[in-house]
């Protein structure tokens, strides 16, 4: 983690050689975050390596940017692994196609595992949101969700998590919410008292650095 000297071409060998057995089957973790010198080789060698190591129960690829057309793939190998409990994809440009995004955020949640989920510092349009929001509701093994800084600018004055934060009663079982920094206002703030109201799991809630004011307060 957090090494700038890591090359993609230097590290592309080295994950693929992780691949073989018994090496793969070894590994619990794996910490990439902030190795911003990764590019698409190391990328696509790093999800045939979380393809073969069964025992991996974190993945934190954090800060590393992924390429459109590798993050699908990534995301279908991290969805079906069958004992990752903890994956990070926070600020690693999930959002630049809504499309695919919504796609990659379908694989993932389908996961039977992952408990821990930090998808923040990327841009969700509000049909990620929606669809992020919805999935909620069949989504029974995450407990702590982090959506940090993810509201994409738009021309309307409502937040494009706003459309998230309206299905949160559906939310199954979800215990810790981060939100910070999306933009939340003092008209968001009643969408998530009506919604928490009706919800029945959420014990933590992050709301800073929102411009919520006195009356969302």
């Amino acid at each position: 983690s957090n090494n700038a000297m890591l090359t993609d071409r230097g590290m592309a060998p080295f994950l693929r050689e992780l691949v073989q057995e018994p090496l793969c089957m070894s590994l619990k973790q794996i910490k990439l975050k902030h190795c911003k010198g990764l590019g698409q080789m190391a990328v696509d060698a790093a999800t045939q390596l979380f393809q073969a190591a069964d025992n991996l129960r974190l993945i934190d690829l954090s800060g590393v940017p992924i390429s459109t057309k590798l993050q699908l793939p990534l995301c279908v190998a991290v969805g079906e692994h069958p004992y990752l409990e903890s994956l990070s994809l926070a600020d690693t440009g999930l959002g630049a196609n809504s499309a695919i995004t919504k796609e990659c955020l379908l694989r993932v949640l389908s996961s039977r595992t992952i408990k821990n989920l930090d998808v923040g510092w990327n841009c969700f349009s509000q049909e990620v949101f929606q669809q992020l929001g919805a999935q909620m509701a069949n989504v029974t093994e995450l407990r702590k969700l982090s959506i940090d800084n993810c509201a994409a600018c738009t021309f309307t004055p409502e937040t494009p998590v706003a459309v998230f934060i309206e299905q949160l009663p559906y939310a199954a079982g979800i215990t810790s919410l981060s939100m910070a920094m999306n933009r939340i206002d003092w008209k968001t703030c009643l969408i998530i008292e009506d919604s928490l109201s009706f919800n029945r799991t959420i014990q933590s809630l992050n709301l800073s650095q929102n411009p919520t004011g006195h009356v969302g307060m």
